[in-house]
């Protein structure tokens, strides 16, 4: 008895030593998993890292596109503008030509040279709309790029958003399905005891279910960051192969250009030669003009002074200031001086042209030396891309990663993109492995807690042994003092109950060394299994943090280099937006420039139009005033005639008087004479009636000529204020016309003033950014350099990685060894169990048989009454020792179950301790 206390007690002491180290243990692991769990987090942080540094990346690339379109639109404005300047040139060549040939050629080659200039002006039209076309169309393209775009964008960021939601989920049901799992696999333990084996093979499957349904979280994760890197290749692929519309487009433009360029070229070699056709002509007729007499030309220049009075001077000095008006004036007389001066004007005219064409060859020879300048700069580009996809190329066969590289044959044009690519894949690859090492971590750990729960379960079964053996002695104990009292056959019953229960002790004692051996055997492997997963584990901890800081390093680098980036391009952003905002205002000055030259036009032919008014005013003035000199000289006439009337009247008085004596003298004689005739008498009356007819009709003519007389003085009157009335209209008009002019030329001043300034700051901002640019093509470069030191330090890692993965897989093949030797012993155990119970059974049913041949020889014994009370008692006595052993064999049994499903647990958790380890 005493050797049993003293097992017991150092049984109790060695499970009590194995409680608190697996306590220890348990609280090693959860810190382990909370250490696991924050590096997952902050590989998490990591990862989120490296998705806002591609997606700077995506935007960096995607504004450097729109840079290229805003350098393509600069560059068709310049042509536009260009091609304008071209196209009002040779409308001026053309009006100027035409107005040539008008003075110098009859009608019909006037309607020749207009339709010349009405088909020029018709191929310019049109070549503006195609310009007009061309720039909706790039307006058009720009606006769907910038659409696609943010839908892009949009479209990453909820994806990038589900995998983050979708990692969270994941962790924090790994965390709470480690302790719900536990709970559950303790709950089945303990409730299930009377399974079969075949339950036993049903947990054994879900817990492997359970295993795999946790290594598919990082699965998921991992299948989650391949999904997003297909995205991005799709979305790279997708901005070079807009990129290289955009350069097909440009390319076609460029050719478009091309041949307008030869199109204007032809024009003008045709405007050239209608011009030296025109000189010919003009000198043919200056030639005929020379020969023409000089008494024609003194005839014409006599009638012309006669029919216009002093103001035509004023007339013909305007008329020769007006082109319309010469071509009149050289058409209807064509004097010598004046052809002379219309010599020197055409020849004036012909240098005109001849400058303005130099300008245009001298423009046109200019842009095909730019586009000459641009189209090298594509080709340099070009190459300079071929090589950088030619080294990324080769990077990523030195690497290991030409598998993953295949299908970004599109995307390898930007070195920074392939670079980022290749480090994402990287990671995911080392997060994968990472994240397979902690999944085995993770059910090591779990393996280990459900080992720790079954040593607590043992530690159970034991006491409740304690306390079945201490009962057992107790027993013994009332039964040694019961047997002194008895009888013979009380007594051999007795011994033979006590030699049973002896036995069933002993039974029990070699159980629990068994147990207690079994216990060492598997402290002692794990004792010498522990130390070395944990310095291996510790290596790898070491290496991990190692990797750890690693990274954080090259992040660190990563982020302070993407600062001065960020910095870089908002400078570059910021000169570009000037550049836009001057270009903007470049144009919106030139468009005031074109409508200030309008306006300026407009006024010009308004002028003209006043000025034709003008002459139209005064001639019809100097008319007027020829008809008020007509007018006053008729009335001098009249005047006169008035004065001859009134004279006649006097003389006719005079002769009537004298007639009247005459008449009154003949009558006194014919009173002498009485024999005068009749028809003396007639001839008298017939003169004096005569005469006073005609004084009656010279009357009504002074009368009428008086009427007339006062209403040409009002006529005249009238004429003299509409006279004023227009001459000061007149100089109202000159007046403010002038004032329009001054104020058009001194805005046209300003603004050529401030086109100067505009130009040189344009200048400046261009050459500021383009040291801009090369300042970040060099950082550029120093970022390609770094990334490849962080390429070399990953593949360095990598093959650490590879060493770490194959001492796991040396240390996995060690545990396989060692679950089977587990098993062999499991199944010797088993085995020793099931003989050790059918023992137990023919014992159990050889008492039974005692019991029941005792119970007829006490039925025999009916002789006595005492011996018959007492062998009654003894015989209760004894039936109520046979249902508490009976009892108690149930109970051994089912303690002997509970022992066969502890071993099986124990089986299955160092299973999973040495899968772990």
């Amino acid at each position: 008895m005493s050797w049993l206390g003293g097992t017991l007690s150092s049984l109790t002491n060695q499970i009590s030593n194995l409680t608190s180290e697996v306590l220890l243990e348990g609280r090693e692991e959860s810190d382990d998993q909370g250490a696991q769990l924050q590096l997952l987090k902050s590989r998490l942080e990591q990862l989120d890292g490296c998705n806002v540094t591609l997606r700077k990346e995506v935007e960096r690339l995607r504004s450097s596109n729109a840079e290229l379109e805003d350098r393509c639109h600069a560059t068709e404005l310049q042509l536009c503008a260009e091609r304008r300047s071209r196209a009002e040139d040779v409308a001026a060549a053309a009006a100027s030509a035409g107005h040539r040939h008008s003075c110098n050629n009859a009608e019909g080659d006037s309607h020749a040279n207009n339709e010349d200039g009405q088909e020029l002006s018709l191929l310019l039209e049109q070549q503006r709309e195609r310009i007009q076309e061309l720039e909706k169309a790039l307006s058009e393209a720009a606006i769907q790029r910038h659409e696609e775009v943010a839908t892009l964008q949009s479209h990453h960021a909820r994806q990038l958003a589900e995998a983050r939601l979708q990692q969270q989920q994941s962790v924090a049901a790994g965390v709470e399905a480690s302790p719900s799992q536990q709970t559950t696999n303790a709950e089945l333990q303990t409730s299930v005891l009377d399974a079969t084996s075949k339950s036993k093979l049903q947990k054994k499957i879900k817990l492997k279910d359970d295993g795999c349904q946790t290594d598919t979280v990082p699965d998921s994760t991992a299948e989650v960051l391949l999904q997003e890197k297909q995205q991005l290749e799709a979305s790279l692929v997708e901005l070079d192969q807009q990129n290289q519309e955009a350069i097909a487009k440009l390319l076609a433009l460029k050719t478009e250009l091309e041949a307008e360029n030869r199109l204007q070229a032809q024009e003008l070699q045709r405007l050239r030669k209608l011009c030296e056709s025109h000189q010919k002509t003009t000198f043919c007729q200056a030639l005929q003009t020379d020969c023409v007499p000089l008494s024609d030309a003194a005839t014409e220049t006599e009638t012309c002074n006669k029919s216009v009075p002093v103001s035509s001077v004023v007339v013909q000095t305007e008329i020769v200031q007006e082109p319309s008006h010469n071509l009149s004036a050289c058409e209807s007389e064509p004097r010598p001086g004046e052809d002379a001066h219309c010599a020197t004007k055409e020849s004036c005219e012909d240098t005109k042209l001849k400058e303005s064409l130099e300008e245009a060859r001298e423009k046109c020879i200019q842009l095909e030396r730019e586009l000459a300048n641009r189209s090298a700069r594509e080709g340099e580009l070009e190459k300079k891309m071929q090589e950088l996809t030619a080294s990324a190329k080769m990077a990523a066969t030195n690497n290991g990663f030409g598998e993953r590289q295949e299908g970004d044959g599109a995307a390898a044009q930007d070195t920074s993109t392939t670079l980022t690519v290749n480090l994402e894949e990287r990671l995911r690859s080392l997060q994968a492995d990472k994240d397979r090492i902690l999944s085995v971590m993770n059910e090591k750990s779990r393996e280990s807690s459900s080992l720790k729960a079954e040593v607590h379960r043992l530690l159970g079964v034991v006491a409740q042994e304690r306390q079945a053996v201490a009962k057992l002695r107790r027993e013994k104990e009332q039964q040694m003092v019961s047997a002194g009292a008895r009888e013979s056959e009380d007594a051999e019953l007795a011994r033979q109950a006590l030699r049973n229960l002896s036995q069933l002790v002993r039974d029990r004692e070699l159980e629990v060394e068994a147990e207690k051996q079994k216990n060492s055997t598997l402290l002692q492997l794990l004792r010498q299994c522990s130390p070395v997963d944990g310095e291996q584990l510790k290596e790898l901890l070491e290496e991990r943090e190692s990797l750890a800081q690693r990274a954080t390093l090259a992040d660190e680098e990563q982020s302070r280099l993407k600062v001065a980036l960020q910095q870089k391009e908002g400078e570059l952003s910021d000169l570009r937006a000037e550049v836009d905002r001057l270009t903007l205002d470049l144009g919106l000055i030139r468009l005031e420039s074109e409508s200030a030259k309008q306006k300026v036009e407009e006024k010009a032919s308004a002028l003209a139009a006043v000025r034709e008014e003008a002459l139209a005013l005064r001639q019809r003035i100097a008319e007027l005033e020829i008809r008020v000199q007509e007018l006053q000289d008729q009335r001098d006439q009249l005047v006169q005639q008035q004065n001859e009337r009134k004279h006649l009247q006097g003389v006719e008085e005079i002769t009537a008087g004298s007639s009247f004596q005459k008449s009154h003298s003949r009558s006194s004689s014919s009173s002498t004479q009485p024999e005068t005739p009749s028809t003396q008498k007639d001839l008298n009356g017939m003169g004096v009636l005569a005469s006073s007819s005609l004084v009656q009709h010279w009357q009504m003519q002074a009368e009428k000529y008086q009427n007339q007389a006062q209403e040409l003085q009002l006529k005249e009157a009238k004429l003299n204020k509409e006279l004023e009335r227009l001459r000061t209209h007149l100089i109202q008009m000159e007046e403010s016309y002038t004032q329009e002019a001054l104020q058009a030329e001194s805005r046209e001043e300003s603004l050529r003033a401030r086109l100067m300034k505009l130009e040189e700051w344009a200048r400046v901002s261009e050459s500021a950014a383009h040291n801009a640019t090369e300042q970040a093509n060099q950082q550029v470069g120093s970022l390609a350099q770094q990334l490849a030191l962080a390429q070399s330090q990953q593949s360095a890692v990598a093959e650490e990685l590879r060493h770490s993965k194959a001492s796991l897989a040396n240390l996995q093949s060690v545990l396989d060894h060692f679950q089977t030797e587990k098993d062999r012993e499991i199944l010797l155990l088993r085995s020793s169990y099931e003989s050790r119970l059918s023992m137990e059974s023919e014992k159990s049913q050889q008492l039974v048989a005692l019991v029941t041949q005792k119970q007829e020889q006490l039925e025999g014994s009916r002789d006595a009454l005492e011996a018959a009370e007492r062998l009654s008692q003894q015989l209760d006595r004894r039936e109520e020792m046979i249902a508490a052993l009976k009892q108690q064999i149930a109970d051994k049994e089912a303690e002997v179950e509970r022992i066969r499903q502890e071993v099986y647990d124990v089986r299955t958790t160092t299973e999973g301790k040495v899968d772990k380890q």
